[in-house]
């Protein structure tokens, strides 16, 4: 008996120790994908998206499962799986990642520097706000690179999980703020595809963040050591955390913002701002400071995550595409000098958008949120090609094809709607 309660305490201790890039990448889902899009659909359509919001969670499970699966077996990540299987695939992963890592950066920048405003006295600009968090980012990350954004995203997580909670306890308990005759408006319609399919393409998160994964459990390797259980375990948590998160979101949308007589800001720093607004005026104005700081706390974590995980890869990706080999694989940060430099170059194009192009942000979000979409069915392909045949059970099997079916579909009707649309 003694035995085996100190087996069981050093095995919860081992998968304690292993969590951590489940966790980070739960943190970069409840960003623009939660936070925004989810809220928006709650907000638009009531509960009408839910069933789709947990499907699409579904069906893109195995690939990102398949992702840690790969890294855990093989001891290196998917960039050097994907040059495994053609050059031409990690240079069109390289080239899709180079396009989100500047938009995304600029994206979380901005609505998280809206949020900073809610605790900031006085007027104090956007773009001031921006370059102070950029700089507390590269400060955070360049001192301490992934140990720190390691425990960062424990901390971050839990708060924002607990203070999600609390927010939905009270909406619930004062109810819809819809009137009673109410009609929501149907989002099963040709003119609303565009944002579903916008919605679905970064719901949890873009497929691209599979490689990012990886490269983080490649990296939580070197500070400890995870067996393909704990491995899982942690993915499971952060994946479960991530759709959870969403339903979370959704809900406190059609609580909270469904059928109130005020059109819904579809900008992501607008709608914000609104988002804050509209909680304080439906639980009390002493909520404002509350919800702006649960919204602040899940930005912050997203723009460290988008910062380290889009670096991490595009490092890696060049790396291997110089090298053109997967033979030996990279030894990530913190031994690659070029990390560092990758952080900083991505964190000034992210920048230069905010500065130059921040008019363009909203139709350049939408692009890459779409573009993660109808990217999907190729590298959840390419993902599942990976690791077909090696131990990967018939229910997971089953459902990487439905998956699949089911995404390409969904973005050949998209396309379908575009040419017909255009016609």
């Amino acid at each position: 008996m003694m035995n085996h309660s100190a087996n069981q305490r050093v095995n919860v201790t081992r998968r304690l120790r292993a969590i951590g890039p489940g966790l980070i990448m739960a943190s970069a889902a409840v960003g623009a994908s939660h936070l925004v899009a989810s809220t928006q659909s709650g907000a638009l359509f009531g509960w009408q998206l839910l069933w789709l919001i947990l499907l699409v969670n579904l069906l893109k499970y195995p690939f990102f499962r398949f992702g840690v699966q790969y890294t855990l077996k093989n001891n290196e990540s998917l960039l050097e799986g994907y040059l495994r299987q053609g050059r031409g695939w990690l240079q069109a992963f390289t080239a899709l990642n180079l396009f989100a890592a500047v938009v995304n950066t600029a994206g979380v920048l901005l609505l998280t520097a809206s949020l900073l405003q809610y605790f900031i006295p006085g007027q104090v600009s956007l773009t001031l706000l921006c370059w102070l968090l950029l700089a507390g980012c590269l400060l955070i990350l360049l001192a301490g690179h992934y140990r720190v954004l390691d425990g960062l995203s424990r901390a971050l997580m839990l708060t924002l999980t607990v203070c999600s909670f609390i927010a939905l306890f009270i909406a619930w308990r004062n109810g819809s703020s819809a009137p009673a005759d109410f009609v929501s408006p149907s989002p099963w319609q040709l003119s609303a595809l565009a944002f579903i399919v916008a919605t679905l393409g970064w719901m949890p998160v873009p497929i691209e963040l599979s490689a990012i994964n990886s490269v983080w459990l490649r990296s939580k390797q070197k500070l400890a050591q995870v067996s393909e259980a704990d491995g899982l375990f942690d993915f499971n948590l952060g994946y479960i955390v991530a759709v959870v998160l969403a339903v979370v979101f959704l809900s406190l949308g059609a609580l909270l913002q469904h059928g109130v007589n005020q059109e819904i800001e579809l900008a992501g720093a607008a709608f914000a701002q609104q988002l804050v607004s509209m909680y304080a005026d439906t639980i009390g104005s002493w909520s404002q400071l509350f919800i702006a700081f649960i919204a602040f706390m899940c930005m912050f974590g997203t723009t460290l995550a988008v910062l380290d995980g889009y670096a991490r890869t595009i490092d890696q990706s060049i790396q291997l595409l110089k090298r053109g080999t997967a033979e030996n694989p990279t030894d990530d940060a913190p031994r690659s000098k070029t990390l560092p430099a990758w952080i900083v170059a991505q964190a000034a194009m992210g920048m230069a958008v905010v500065l130059f192009f921040q008019s363009a942000l909203n139709p350049m979000l939408s692009f890459a949120m779409t573009m993660a979409f109808l990217t999907t069915p190729f590298f959840a392909w390419l993902n599942f090609s990976l690791v077909r045949g090696r131990g990967i059970s018939k229910g997971m099997n089953a459902l990487a094809w439905t998956g699949i079916v089911y995404l390409s579909g969904f973005s050949l009707l998209y396309l379908l709607w575009i040419v017909w649309g255009q016609a």
